[in-house]
């Protein structure tokens, strides 16, 4: 009579466990593993004992049913303007089904390398960080989501965008039976995009006489947006070309051609850049002054988004340094029959 009623508890405690499996709280049928229902039969038959067997048994089906998750960066593209004090990065866990009450997995998203911000508070700030995912946060099949901040720097200086390197590593699960995996995007760059702005003009035009060379260069002018130093910190280039003008190239001065112009890292508002150089040729013609016209384009950086050139051209003038001397020649006789006649005599040095 005993065994009967122990028998009837027990078969009754796993068809109620059974029957809310199937219509349970994660949608899935699972029956229980062979090991179950060998621990439930080995358990002497006492009826308050084989009852709370019975509700053992009922807990063990409901770790019997193993939940898999993986883990993976949102899709969503991850950019920031400098001005931005934080930006959000989510990390999704899908999950096969609903975690086991207490049970937990977790992910941690970490500084990867490659990126070409500088971290430390100079462009970002971010420190490694584990996402832990609860029962209570894991209800059921489907997608969770938890996020990290990056903390932007507003700088000031003229840099172009930058990138902060996040991935996804050493992921757990608490109860040994569940599975957490890393999925794809696995790793999440984080682009930084610089609001600073140049503009390039060539100087005001020159003179230069033919007996000394001329040289030309060009202002950037930067316009910082926050905090901190302004200034350039990756180079750039432009071309200075020869357009024009009244000189007459290899003769009055040397072939130009196209020369490079260098702005060249550093602090300050305005960046100076290097010399061109037109080289004049010194000759002896009285010829007056005359004219070079030269251009500057072709920018040559990976801030060509950011900076823009406004006053290309530029008039370098060789100035004559040749004088002349006109002298009405002495007085001159002749004969009644003769005219007259007069010259005029021109000395130069």
């Amino acid at each position: 009579m005993l065994f009967s009623q122990w028998l009837h508890c027990l078969t009754g405690r796993m068809s109620a466990a059974s029957h809310r499996r199937f219509a349970g709280r994660r949608g899935s049928s699972r029956r229980l593993s062979p090991a179950t229902y060998f621990a439930g039969w080995s358990v002497a038959p006492k009826r308050e004992i084989a009852c709370g067997l019975g509700g053992s048994i009922e807990r063990f089906e409901d770790r019997a049913l193993l939940v898999t998750g993986t883990f993976a960066f949102s899709v969503a593209p991850s950019s920031a303007a400098e001005s931005t004090t934080t930006r959000t990065v989510n990390v999704q866990l899908t999950s096969s089904a609903a975690l086991g009450a207490g049970d937990t997995m977790s992910v941690e998203v970490n500084l990867g390398g490659g990126g070409t911000a500088t971290g430390g508070g100079v462009d970002f700030t971010y420190a490694n960080t584990t996402l832990t995912f609860t029962s209570a946060d894991v209800t059921g099949a489907g997608t969770f989501t938890k996020s990290v901040d990056v903390t932007i720097a507003g700088d000031q200086r003229l840099e172009g965008d930058e990138s902060v390197n996040l991935i996804l590593a050493n992921q757990t699960a608490s109860n040994g039976g569940d599975t957490a995996n890393i999925g794809s995007p696995s790793t999440r760059a984080v682009v930084i995009t610089d609001d600073e702005t140049g503009v390039i003009n060539f100087l005001a035009d020159a003179a230069a006489a033919e007996s000394v060379d001329s040289t030309q260069n060009a202002t950037l002018a930067i316009t910082g947006i926050g905090t901190g130093t302004v200034g350039l910190d990756v180079a750039l280039t432009v071309a200075a070309t020869q357009t024009g003008g009244t000189a007459t190239s290899g003769t009055d001065y040397a072939a130009y051609g196209s020369q490079t112009l260098t702005f060249s890292t550093g602090d300050g508002t305005t960046i100076t850049s290097s010399n061109a150089t037109l080289d004049v040729t010194s000759d002896q013609r009285l010829e007056g002054n005359e004219t070079v016209n030269l251009s500057i384009g072709s920018l040559s950086s990976s801030l060509s988004g950011q900076v823009t050139l406004s006053d290309t051209t530029h008039t370098a003038t060789i100035t004559d340094d040749e004088t002349g001397v006109i002298n009405f020649l002495a007085d001159a006789a002749a004969a009644e029959s003769v005219d007259p006649t007069q010259g005029i005599r021109r000395s130069w040095r």
